[in-house]
């Protein structure tokens, strides 16, 4: 019987998220009788906690942040080293842009035999100056460079980069995979609003302001708007709810740690991002038969095919979410035909066991 293979995870923060949800998914549900798994991480969040009562041994490492700091990011990087010469892996996996880059150089210098970077949406198609989107192109290139492999999760993506010199080899298109959503189930009443939601980060790069500003022009209309999830753009949000006088349809609901099990408590799901890559949110929303109405930003038009299983909007063009809710509000038929075709789509593309057995053949290699 082969040896394990032993494989550190390294991710720059532990919220909840798209990124954290990838690598509990992977470091839970890879074979236990091929590797041994640790993931290190930054600060103490939610990540921690749920790979600790899946018993999967987590390194808080104090120093890790997601904004770049040039001075910081030595410290990082010499953390880095200590621990990868400590655990000695046989294969280290980096998820984000900023861990991407020190993690592979780090991995580099002490002769980690495999380094796989996952790309979670590139960070140079942000929307930042165009002196950062140059940077931030200039140290993804080099993180791939450095990398053995790296996975990118959408063919948008894929594509900006396949022809960039010394990295075709590199790449691997392994879309994210979803588990079946257990949620609340209630008895609706006919005469109750339509209820919108959607599970988010509170951060700029999520658009919910566009959003927000939708439901306002849509406020004559019985409808609820709900936003699951926390972050630094909250008290920016509760100002414009207010100043848009729409407390009474909008809900900042904060945080859930079981937030898909919301999903059937809601009519439609929206998703405004300015940036994104291959977003979980969506597939889960489509596996509970939800009709979307999303950004066609990154990975998205490659899980929603525009009215036939879902609504697609330019991002940041309130005028479109307006008229793209404004159907779905007036039809439970085609909330019910976009939502079918799309639980149908999820449920045949991008199963987690896809997502694994992939990965594991790319670990192998």
């Amino acid at each position: 019987m082969s040896e394990k293979k032993k494989i550190l995870f390294v991710i720059t923060k532990s919220n909840w998220g798209g990124a954290q949800k990838y690598v509990f998914e992977l470091a839970t549900n890879l074979p236990k009788d091929k590797f041994d798994v640790t993931v290190v991480l930054g600060g103490n969040g939610v990540l921690v906690n749920k790979l600790q009562k899946e018993h999967i041994k987590t390194i808080t490492l104090s120093s890790l942040e997601r904004n770049i700091n040039f001075f910081k990011e030595f410290v990082v990087l010499f953390d880095l080293i200590k621990v990868f010469r400590r655990e000695k892996p046989n294969i280290i996996h980096l998820n984000s842009s900023k861990i991407g880059g020190l993690g592979a150089l780090a991995g580099r210098l002490v002769c980690v035999s495999k380094i796989i970077f996952t790309a979670h949406g590139f960070a140079f198609n942000e929307d930042r100056s165009k002196i950062v989107k140059m940077f931030l192109f200039i140290l993804n290139y080099i993180t791939i460079l450095w990398s053995h492999k790296t996975i990118i999760i959408d063919h948008k993506e894929f594509d900006q980069v396949k022809n960039l010199p010394l990295l075709h080899k590199k790449l691997e298109l392994i879309h994210i995979g979803v588990r079946s959503v257990n949620g609340i189930k209630i008895a609706k009443n006919p005469d109750s609003p339509i209820a919108i939601g959607t599970i988010s980060e509170l951060t700029k790069n999520k658009g919910l302001i566009y959003a927000i500003e939708a439901i306002a022009r849509l406020k004559n209309k019985n409808i609820t708007f709900t936003i699951i999830g926390e972050g630094e753009e909250r008290e920016n949000l509760t100002k414009l709810i207010h100043q848009l006088n729409i407390t009474d349809k909008v809900q900042l609901l904060g945080f859930k740690e079981n937030a898909t099990s919301y999903l059937n408590l809601f009519d439609i799901f929206t998703l405004t991002s300015v940036k994104e890559g291959l977003p979980y949110a969506i597939l889960e929303a489509g596996l509970t038969g939800l009709p979307v109405i999303a950004s066609n930003i990154g990975g998205i038009g490659e899980i929603i095919e525009n009215g036939k299983s879902g609504i697609l909007i330019e991002p940041k063009n309130v005028e479109q979410i307006v008229e793209g809710l404004t159907k779905l509000i007036d039809s439970p038929e085609l909330r019910k035909s976009l939502g079918q075709d799309l639980k149908k789509n999820v449920e045949q593309n991008f199963s987690i066991n896809k997502m694994i057995k992939e990965t594991v053949k790319l670990y192998c290699y």
